[in-house]
């Protein structure tokens, strides 16, 4: 794998398991699911930063989460990667559907919401007979390990970071994907849940995987 990855192949990657967004990631309960999102550096003192910036720094784990969590399954819905019939059952259901073009709406532009959900739905299709257990995961936490840059041109964001995001496979155990140093775009999105809108990823590893 080249360590220079887009969200592209990045969306191919983590749905199921480490789409930075991939992150994109998302949940369990719409917007209410974001609450697992963690974020370890501390802010600047407020007078450093514009108040865009500030509310940015605030939502963007969450956000993130929230898209990363559009490729999760509930927990329950199968007791194993080998549970076929249960794992194809959810991935053909129009209301599992449903819940994942909610979930990437609230938090990725239009354009990539089309391009997550095709990578998303075909991944776990081809997933079902592959009985990877990486393919399946019930929970998932976008961390910012160390911002590096916040700027802002009008409606228009780019967030850099070190990243990583955390995992709760289908047979209650746990994964780390290896930390990146992460671009992300964003833009202005009143009315949306976190105010803003993923428009663009791309990621570079930085350190072997955690485990």
């Amino acid at each position: 794998m080249s360590d220079q990855t887009d969200s592209r192949h990045r969306a191919r990657r983590a749905w199921p398991m480490g789409l930075l967004v991939a992150g994109i990631l998302v949940s369990t309960g719409g917007v209410a699911a974001v609450a697992g999102a963690v974020t370890n550096s501390v802010s600047p003192s407020a007078g450093q930063e514009s108040a865009d910036a500030r509310q940015i720094r605030s939502v963007f784990a969450p956000l993130v989460t929230r898209s990363v969590r559009a490729g999760a399954i509930p927990a329950g819905t199968a007791s194993s990667p080998e549970d076929t019939a249960a794992l194809a059952g959810f991935v053909d259901d129009p209301a599992a559907h449903e819940r994942r073009v909610d979930l990437l709406t609230g938090s990725v532009s239009p354009t990539l919401k089309a391009e997550y959900l095709a990578a998303i739905e075909h991944g776990l299709a081809q997933a079902v007979s592959a009985h990877n257990p990486d393919w399946w995961f019930v929970d998932a936490t976008f961390v910012v390990n160390e911002w590096q840059g916040i700027e802002i041109h009008g409606d228009t964001a780019t967030v850099r970071a070190l990243t990583t995001q955390r995992f709760t496979l289908v047979d209650g155990t746990h994964k780390q994907d290896p930390q990146l140093r992460s671009e992300y775009t964003l833009e202005r999105a009143p009315g949306t849940p976190f105010g803003w809108l993923i428009t663009g990823v791309s990621a570079r590893q930085v350190s072997p995987e955690a485990g």
